[in-house]
């Protein structure tokens, strides 16, 4: 059953963040697959990005191409913090969660009060298949679309065997994170929703 039959009425809005990335790179390639991965699952997501660089943001969403339009916008309002020492391995600047999901639920109480809604924060490398978005609405729809919140974990798969495929096939991809993937330690939270 698809996402439109099961749940039409439900608007998915999802936030995440850019990783600072050469334009090109394996990273920035990762989050691109991620996002387009999103965006197919539903015609009704929507994507909030938080990206430190409006610059950033804009090359971001020209690389999603056509499927982006109307579709991904700036996630304001969230702090950037510094994590460990600038100029050494490991340095990063990453977007303070709470201040992400507080944004999320400010963007949805200004939208159409006649829709249910589910939102969404992921890492920005996680794929979400319809699924996941399936999955997500039956449970929004147990609760009455209130008080709900759920935590999830990814695979761990090789991408190499994938580089340089410019389309992922994604019921390839879902089989192969099965057969050669393996889950993350109990610990690792990679997406939330609510």
């Amino acid at each position: 059953e698809s996402v439109a039959q099961a749940y039409g009425d439900v608007e998915f809005l999802v936030a995440t963040s850019l990783v600072p990335s050469t334009t090109g790179s394996e990273s920035e390639r990762r989050q691109l697959k991620a996002v387009q991965s999103w965006l197919s699952a539903s015609p009704s997501v929507q994507v909030f990005i938080a990206a430190e660089s409006p610059t950033h943001l804009e090359a971001f969403k020209e690389g999603l191409g056509d499927a982006s339009a109307g579709r991904v916008h700036s996630l304001p309002d969230v702090e950037f913090l510094a994590f460990g020492d600038e100029g050494q391995p490991g340095f990063a600047r990453l977007p303070v969660v709470p201040d992400m999901v507080v944004s999320l639920e400010r963007i949805a109480e200004k939208r159409d009060w006649g829709r249910k809604r589910v939102l969404v924060y992921s890492n920005s490398d996680i794929l979400l298949y319809n699924d996941f978005i399936l999955a997500a609405a039956f449970v929004g729809s147990r609760c009455n679309f209130r008080e709900f919140f759920v935590t999830g974990k990814r695979w761990e798969l090789d991408m190499d065997a994938f580089q340089g495929s410019d389309s992922w096939d994604w019921l390839t991809m879902r089989h192969q994170s099965v057969v050669h993937g393996r889950p993350t330690d109990m610990w690792h939270i990679d997406w939330l929703t609510m």
